[in-house]
Parts: structure tokens; C-alpha cells; sequence
């Protein structure tokens, strides 16, 4: 297409794939996360190097100056995103910037990774006592991005099940029910394991959490079975899900609690299989995210607005990225190597997961509460959603 400057007009490329820039975009993501995770694993032995990380860091102090890092990198992608979702903000049609701010978000990628890599270098000449408040402001939006992207993964499951019900050939059955006795195996094995390892003697909260996790489960299973429209398979993958979010939240909580928590050798563990696990579905959920939105636009004009909420997704993933290989821990708090923030993140993802059931179990009842019209409206917006 063209656009007119001083009375003639000016070629500029023509607009890309959104799938294509949205999994571009993403591949800024999976650097910063690789770069997070061999910082952590002492991949690039510069934490000890660097004077600005030692601020506050006078206790476990090799963790605590990773941690630091990690907060830098985690800030320069939220800045990233957050500049991109400027951009598609400001670049309204109408606007005489529109169509520069288009080639800017649409191509010069050679010049986006240049930009990156200065973006991911200024941080580490900003002092620590700033990214503490960063790392708190991260943990918010870490609650926030988990709760879309149980959407994400509930649309996800939803769609897989559609999909494979609806193919003639009974392997995809098969295939079904297989992943089925997989996720509800997995869950009984995690719940299992929670109340040998976490909800032993008095340690009645661990108690409760595990329990109502069970019970929240057999119920959303019951619930789908009695109902036409429901699924069983997408009531065992919550379940699988939502078990390991409420391991995750006890094994992180109660690190410094040795009584309810068999693992405590464990706890000083910073990037173990809860982190690589809990990374990979945050990836998944990007890809699909980006995937989806894409393939719902019909035209790549008409698709031209609807980078805001990828953007804004995005940049919640970039904070997710602070609390992921940090054990949502903040370190470089004045002379403490940490502050006592395990016990409110593990609230956090309790919310999650019970958050996880109450948006399922709405998705089973709704039809039963709502007037045909009504449910039809949110049925098509929970099906062309962006995520």
C-alpha cells in the first residue's frame, strides 16, 4: 500500500502476517526466558561481577544477586511490551501517524533486536532499590496474568475437545479417553502427594487448601457427567491443572516451614521442575494465544487493532517472568536478603486455582441460569475471544 508525502507517494512494504508477527513478538519473549533461566542456573557467572546487584544482598547472597538479575531482565521485557503496546494504541486509523507507527510495529525487526538488546543492557545500570518495588509490582501482575491465562488454557481445552469429538475415526476417541486416565491420574497422584509431604499433624491450612482442591474436583467431574453438554476430559485436565497449582503454592509457601513441608531440603532450590513446568505452559498459552487471534481475524487490516490485548498479555508475561525464577521471592530489600513475601503469593495462586474451578464449573451451569439468547451471546464471546 502507499501513503502520500509532499504530494507524491511513497512505497512502504506491504503489512505481514499477524500469526507471523505475533509468534516474532513471541520469540522476544523465549529469548528473555531463556536469558532468565541460564542466569539463574549460573550460566553466565556475571552476578558476582556486578557491584550494582550486591545492594541489599548481605544474606544468601549468590540467590539474592541472581534474583536481582532476573528482576532486570523481567523489567526490560515489560518495557519492551509495554512500548509496542503504546504503539498500538496511538496507531488509530485516522491518525496522520498511522501508518508510520504500522511499519514500525509490523517490520524493522533487524532494528527491534538491536533495540532489545540495548533495552536489556540499560536496566543493569539502574540500582537495586528500584527493582525491589518493581518485583512487587511483578507478583500483582503475575496474579493477574495466571487468571487469563487459565482462560487461555479453558478456552484451549474446550477447543481440543470440540476437535477431537468431531473426527470420524474412533483413534481420536481412544486418544481422548487415553489423555483423560492421564490427567486424572495425575491429579490423584499430586493430591496424594500433597497430603503425605504437605498436610501432615497440625498443618490445618495445608489441610484445607489440598482438601478443598479434591473436593472442587470430584465436583466439576460430577457436575460434567450429569449434564449433556459436559466434558469429562476437560474436568480431568482442570483437575490436573489446578492440583499442580495448589503443589506449586504449598512447596513455595511453606519453604521456611519444616514441619508442613517434607521437601524443606528442597526449598532453597530456586529453579526446579514447579519453575520449568509452570514456564512451559506460560509459552504454551502465549503461542496459543497469538495463534488464536490470529486465525479469528478476517483480514490483516481488518486485524490491525487487535495487538493492544496481545501487548498487554505480554507484558503481564514479562513480570510473570520475575516472580517464575525468583520463586516469587523479592530480594534486595535494604539488608535483607529477602522479604517475607511467601506467604501472599501463595495466596495468589490458591486464588488461582479456585478461580480455575469457579470459571469451569460457570462454563457447565450457565446453560441451566441463562435464557437461550443470553447464554448464545456468551458462548460466541467466550469462543472468539482473542486468547
Amino acid at each position: 500500500y502507499q501513503r502520500r508525502v509532499h504530494g507524491g507517494a511513497e512505497t512502504i512494504p506491504e503489512p505481514r502476517s499477524p500469526l507471523l508477527i505475533r509468534l516474532r513478538f513471541c520469540a522476544f519473549m523465549v529469548v528473555g526466558l531463556l536469558v532468565a533461566l541460564l542466569w539463574r542456573l549460573g550460566f553466565f557467572g556475571l552476578s558476582s561481577k556486578l557491584t550494582v546487584l550486591e545492594t541489599g544482598c548481605k544474606f544468601t547472597r549468590s540467590v539474592c544477586e541472581q534474583s536481582t538479575a532476573i528482576y532486570r531482565i523481567s523489567f526490560a521485557l515489560t518495557i519492551f511490551f509495554l512500548f509496542f503496546l503504546l504503539v498500538s494504541c496511538l496507531r488509530n486509523r485516522g491518525s496522520r501517524w498511522h501508518d508510520s507507527l504500522m511499519h514500525v510495529h509490523d517490520h524493522c525487526w533487524g532494528r527491534k533486536s538491536v533495540a532489545f538488546l540495548f533495552i536489556l543492557i540499560i536496566p543493569f545500570f539502574i540500582p537495586n532499590i528500584f527493582f525491589v518495588g518493581f518485583a512487587w509490582v511483578s507478583a500483582v501482575g503475575s496474579g493477574v496474568f495466571l487468571v487469563m491465562q487459565m482462560i487461555i488454557l479453558l478456552h484451549f481445552f474446550y477447543y481440543w475437545n470440540e476437535l477431537w469429538v468431531k473426527r470420524e475415526h474412533r483413534k481420536w476417541q481412544y486418544a481422548l479417553v487415553g489423555f483423560l486416565v492421564l490427567f486424572f491420574g495425575t491429579g490423584v497422584i499430586v493430591i496424594a502427594l500433597m497430603y503425605k509431604w504437605f498436610a501432615r499433624g497440625e498443618c490445618r491450612l495445608s489441610q484445607f487448601y489440598v482438601t478443598l482442591c479434591l473436593i472442587l474436583g470430584l465436583i466439576a467431574m460430577i457436575i460434567s457427567l450429569r449434564l449433556p453438554h459436559g466434558s469429562l476430559f476437560i474436568s480431568t485436565a482442570v483437575f490436573a491443572y489446578c492440583s499442580f497449582t495448589c503443589f506449586s503454592a504449598l512447596q513455595g509457601g511453606m519453604a521456611d516451614n519444616s514441619e508442613c513441608n517434607a521437601l524443606y531440603s528442597e526449598a532453597e532450590d530456586f529453579v526446579d521442575w514447579r519453575a520449568l513446568v509452570s514456564g512451559l505452559i506460560a509459552c504454551f498459552c502465549l503461542g496459543w494465544s497469538a495463534f488464536r487471534a490470529a486465525a479469528q481475524q478476517g483480514t490483516i487490516r481488518s486485524g490491525a487493532d487487535s495487538f493492544k490485548f496481545f501487548h498487554f498479555v505480554m507484558a503481564l508475561a514479562s513480570m510473570f517472568v520475575a516472580m517464575l525464577f525468583t520463586s516469587w521471592q523479592v530480594h534486595g530489600y535494604d539488608t535483607n536478603a529477602k522479604s517475607d513475601s511467601g506467604p501472599a503469593t501463595m495466596w495468589v495462586r490458591f486464588g488461582s486455582f479456585v478461580t480455575m474451578y469457579v470459571l469451569y464449573i460457570w462454563t457447565l451451569i450457565a446453560p441451566l441460569v441463562l435464557p437461550g439468547d443470553e447464554l448464545g451471546g456468551v458462548r460466541n464471546k467466550f469462543q472468539d475471544a482473542p486468547c
